[in-house]
């Protein structure tokens, strides 16, 4: 392919020349190159559509491109073609020389060329985003501004400004310089519309302060560190200050406040503090009326105590809601009152420091209103008064009802000896012997001992030990070290308890059997056992077992063993028989499964997924695969792998890049030839080491074993052996003749979408849109604009007769019949395939000899001499029709062999539906001939819409199958919600012709004006809040809610230091800036970077 290469890169050169007045403004640079050239092919110039493909490259050859651009179409006309790409910056910003290469679909033009100084103005590009840039020599007539755009003066600089020469200097244009930030002179004043900062002894080795003079005398000194930062003003207070602020005179500010010198006492009289602060020495603080109506105690950076201006107190709290509210604990080392209660030794009553009373002439009360419970030694509660321990009456305990739920110690007598009334013991712990004067009896009756057998329907408790003989069987539930049953079952075994009072109680089952014999637990479901735990093994060595019939595993000391199963270890919570496994061995064959089940006998390991060989617990070794002939693989990327062959019943992989560096393909050579290469993107190239997409082939393609593969173009040719399935379609890029021997589609195929026609059957050039050579077979419906004029069973609809003959192989005559015919004459076919015609029946006609069978006896009679009709057996209509008949009637056969009859044609003669097939033409028949309406169920409206429509009226159905009517378009025929897909263009439609707002959930937001040079902020699905206007060299800062201006100082008031993000753009993610404060000053701004 020969090449006339045109390059134009269309970014103007803005770096290192002198810049004038005006701004460079945001979208001033394109940041496109313009590449324009001219192909041609076998000395002929290309029109049509190319692909091209840019790379640049740091080399005139070989190399790896630092910049690739995505394949671009382009339409050349006689060769002339120009395209546009857009790399980035960065590209250009590094020193060397840099190659532009062009690839025209497959080829890679060669050489490569050279990028002119033209292409680096895109480094100019970056001036208007504010990259950093260096220039030799700046020279202009107007304001300079850096980092900032307001240039009122010659030069502004919003940031820091550092001299790193050793004798740089800032120089007036009195002709004194300052070199130093420790020495200068300010001639005029020091102004600033911000703070300024006047420093001594900066190094600070405590060897220089600040000194004021005014006509030649100190009158202010501001000590170094050393000298703790003291500030003295007057002669006497110079050398050494006596406090933070010593002004010579009768007083002196230190540490703690202000003092007399002389050491007397210190009068303020109506003191004001206008900003409502009182700070001290440390962080202690005293707010007054800062926030109105309130006084506000602070220490340790937070507040402590406030005077709140609804007359409460508060500690730790903004919102007092008694006269006194604690956030907190309150403790006092006497007495506590509340009205008739107090809590300790209060001062005026007689009281324990450990007793809750209430005053004289009161009583004590806990809870008397409310539904809660009082608790002694426990925080749950269960009763009025529940108490965790023993409770102690000297004078008794007097109740209506009692209820022990555990045991009742009685250190007296229980009697109940009064009339007939009797002891009731449904649980009963007795220590010591019972002394029962009369029977001891159950429910059941009198007697009751334990020798015999009971049913205990109640809960009884025996501290003692209990010795039982026989059987005991317990219906319910058993509880052992429990005082209740904790879960939902009728029937089990509870050791233990959940209550909070046995917290600390430790719960155990021991199953002890004999020295020489198993202890044993049996599952059972119904009779049939389906698994049990026991010991084995010797008594030395005593081993666990589950037991399930002949699958058993075991652990002792040393090892778990499994034995006659399968083992299968799964991370699903299925069924056994739908759980993919994690490990899997088989129990007959050995062998092992990872993440599948494997019954192979000829694979030990089978293992779906990756294998991962781990060094991480023993850095510096080399693991690998060792193999039965003692070679070992250590590495899956050795550069090579020769063996015999690489086979797998499955997946067999092979891994370029496996560092994922994008540095290696996958090559497949045979002797030194490169057949096959898959390059680090994942694309396939067959005879090419750089392919150009997913499969990319040089040369020509053969499907399978095709008639012949000659006859090739010349460049790369598709040779099918078979059919060509496509899911997509084909897409033709040149203007060549395509012609296909064969297509087989599943999908919609478009031929000719253009003004192009098609033609199928031959090469012939077509001469309608669709030209067919040959025949038409159609199993299905035939349409044309739209509407269907024969169905698949060859039924026409929705077509007219134009009046012509019906050919005879359509069931037709072939001739117009409607002038001929008479009397005595017939239709007769002259000759096979003709038309019928009409004419009199001839002595010809009738054939010399005719045979009449199944007739007895026909001999010397006229036809006059015969009498009666001709039946409908024999061709006749078994009827008398010579004084029947007349206009418009016909002849009929009312019953199966019945004689014939002449009627007039009715109503009922005519069916409702009739087909009508092999009809070409049927036309000359107007619309006025038709009456009625055609119902929607053969493709009408089903009414009479003569009369009806209007201006912006429509056509409606109101049900299903119901008839068309016409009215306007109603609101609620709108849906509320409307998808529009594959809408190229929407216009002359004026924004006013639309109402209300366009919702964050549809793309917009929510809102209809914004304050002006606010900051736009998201509100959940509420819609789109903005900020007031930001003043001057205020920052958005976060405030754990809505975004707020705010100065710096708001954090970091002068002399504070540290540091912190300003958002710098409104993007997501916004962009942020690190400052960094060094005694209220900014003295670092860090690169942007996303806030966090």
């Amino acid at each position: 392919m020969k090449k006339i290469i045109f390059l134009t890169l269309i970014i103007p050169i803005l770096a290192w020349v002198t810049a004038f007045a005006g701004e460079i403004t945001s979208g001033s640079v394109p940041g496109s190159l313009n590449y324009q050239g001219r192909l041609e092919r076998d000395n002929a110039p290309i029109t049509g559509p190319i692909h091209l493909t840019f790379r640049i490259y740091t080399a005139p050859t070989g190399g790896s491109a630092v910049y690739t651009a995505p394949e671009i179409i382009v339409y050349a006309a006689q060769g002339i073609f120009s395209a546009t790409i857009t790399p980035p910056w960065t590209v250009f910003s590094n020193a060397g020389a840099l190659y532009l290469e062009v690839q025209v679909e497959s080829d890679v033009l060669s050489p490569r060329e050279p990028l002119s100084s033209v292409a680096y103005a895109l480094v100019a590009k970056k001036l208007e985003d504010g990259a950093s840039v260096k220039i030799a020599t700046l020279t202009t007539t107007g304001n300079v501004g850096i980092g900032t755009d307001a240039t009122s003066d010659r030069l502004s600089v919003n940031g820091t400004i550092r001299l790193t020469g050793t004798s740089d200097s800032i120089c007036f244009s009195n002709g004194t310089c300052m070199s130093s930030a420790g020495v200068g002179a300010a001639v005029g004043g020091v102004t600033s519309t911000v703070d300024s900062v006047l420093e001594a002894d900066s190094d600070s080795n405590s060897t220089g302060e600040m000194i004021i003079k005014t006509t030649g005398v100190e009158r202010i000194r501001i000590k170094n560190g050393s000298g703790g930062g003291a500030i003295g003003i007057g002669p006497g207070a110079l050398a050494a200050p006596m406090g933070t602020v010593d002004i010579d005179g009768s007083l002196y500010v230190g540490n703690q406040g202000i003092y007399n010198r002389s050491g007397g006492s210190v009068t303020l009289s109506g003191l004001y503090v206008p900003d409502g602060g009182i700070t001290g020495a440390s962080s202690e603080y005293l707010s007054i009326g800062q926030t109105e109506n309130v006084i506000a105690l602070v220490s340790g950076g937070s507040e402590r105590m406030r005077v709140h201006s609804n007359g409460n107190v508060g500690m730790g709290l903004a919102n007092p809601l008694d006269n006194l509210h604690v956030a907190g604990d309150i403790a006092s080392n006497t007495g506590v009152r509340g009205g008739q209660v107090s809590i300790g030794d209060y001062s005026t009553w007689t009281n324990l420091p450990n007793e809750v009373r209430s005053e004289t002439g009161y009583d004590l009360l806990l809870q008397q209103t409310n539904s809660y419970n009082v608790g002694i030694g426990t925080d749950t509660p269960r009763e009025k008064l529940h108490v965790k321990g023993s409770v102690r009456a000297d004078q008794g305990i007097i109740a209506a009802t009692a209820s022990f739920s555990g045991a009742v110690n009685v250190g007296g007598d229980f009697t109940a000896n009064s009339g007939n009334n009797r002891v009731f013991l449904s649980s009963t712990t007795i220590y010591g012997s019972l002394t029962v004067t009369g029977g001891v009896g159950s429910d059941k009756g009198l007697p009751a001992y334990l020798t015999d057998d009971n049913s205990f329907s109640g809960r009884n408790t025996f501290t003692g030990m209990v010795s039982i003989s026989t059987d005991i069987i317990v219906t319910n539930r058993v509880g052992v070290g429990a005082i209740s049953f904790n879960f939902a079952p009728s029937k089990y075994l509870q050791i233990g308890d959940n209550k909070p009072e046995f917290d600390s109680d430790d719960a155990a089952a021991y199953i002890v059997a004999g020295a020489n014999a198993d202890s044993k637990i049996f599952f059972y479901r119904g009779a049939v056992e389906a698994a049990r735990l026991e010991t084995q093994g010797a008594p030395a060595n005593p081993a666990l077992a589950l037991v399930a019939g002949n699958t058993k595993s075991t652990v002792d000391s040393t090892y778990y063993r499994i034995y006659n199963s399968v083992v299968l270890i799964s991370t699903g919570n299925s069924s056994v028989d739908t759980t993919t496994p994690a490990v899997y061995v088989s129990s007959s064959l050995g062998n092992v499964g990872m993440g599948t089940a494997i019954l192979d006998s000829s694979n030990r390991l089978t293992v779906e997924g990756n294998i991962r060989i781990s060094t991480t617990s023993s850095p510096g070794r080399s693991y690998g695969i060792i193999f039965a002939d003692g070679t070992a693989m250590n590495t899956a990327n050795p550069g090579g792998v020769s063996v015999g062959a690489v086979s797998n019943i499955d997946n067999a992989v092979v891994q370029s890049d496996s560092d994922g560096n994008s540095s290696g393909s996958v090559i497949l050579r045979a002797n030194s030839l490169d057949a096959l290469v898959v390059n680090n993107g994942g694309n396939v190239g067959i005879g090419t080491l750089n392919p150009m997409g997913k499969l990319n082939v040089r040369g020509d393609l053969v499907l399978g074993t095709p008639s012949l593969i000659s006859g090739a173009s010349g460049a790369e040719d598709l040779f099918v052996g078979g059919n060509v399935v496509l899911d997509g379609g084909i897409t033709q890029r040149s203007s060549a003749q395509n012609i296909l021997g064969a297509l087989k589609v599943s999908g919609d195929v478009y031929l000719s979408t253009t003004a192009a026609k098609t033609r199928v059957g031959s090469d012939t050039a077509p001469g309608y849109t669709l030209d067919v050579t040959g025949d038409i077979n159609a199993s299905g419906i035939f349409r044309t604009g739209g509407m269907q004029w024969m169905s698949a069973g060859r039924i026409m609809t929705n077509t007219t007769w134009n009046g012509s003959a019906v050919g005879v192989t359509y069931g037709g005559t072939g001739a117009n019949l409607s002038a001929s015919g008479g009397a005595n004459q017939i239709v007769r076919q002259n000759s096979s395939g003709g038309a019928f015609t009409v004419s009199a029946l001839a002595d010809a006609d009738i054939p010399d000899t005719i045979t009449i069978t199944d007739i007895t006896q026909v001999a010397n009679r006229a036809i006059t001499d015969m009498s009666g009709t001709l039946a409908p057996l024999h061709g006749g209509s078994g009827a008398d029709l010579s004084t029947t008949g007349g206009a418009n009637q016909i002849v009929r056969q009312n019953s199966l062999g019945g004689a014939f009859t002449v009627s007039a044609l009715a109503d009922a003669d005519i069916p409702d539906g009739i087909t009508i097939t092999n009809i070409t033409q049927v036309a000359n028949r107007a619309i006025t001939d038709m009456s009625g309406t055609l119902a929607p169920l053969h493709g009408g409206s089903g009414a009479d819409l003569s009369t009806t429509g209007g201006a912006n009226q429509i056509v409606r159905q109101s049900s299903s199958g119901g008839a068309f009517t016409v009215s306007a378009l109603a609101d609620a025929d709108i849906p509320d919600s409307i998808t529009l897909t594959d809408i190229t263009q929407v216009t002359n439609r004026a924004i006013t012709d639309m109402s209300g707002t366009l919702g964050v959930d549809h793309g917009g937001t929510g809102g209809t004006t914004f304050t002006q040079n606010g900051v736009l902020y998201g509100n959940n699905a509420a819609g789109i809040n903005v900020t007031a206007q930001g003043a001057v060299n205020t920052v958005l800062r976060g405030t754990g809610g809505a975004p707020a201006f705010g100065t710096i100082d708001s954090n970091y008031t002068t002399g504070a230091s540290g540091s912190f993000d300003v958002a710098t753009t409104t993007t997501t993610p916004a962009q942020c800036k690190l400052l960094t404060i060094t005694n209220g000053l900014i003295t670092a701004i860090g690169l942007s970077h996303n806030c966090d």
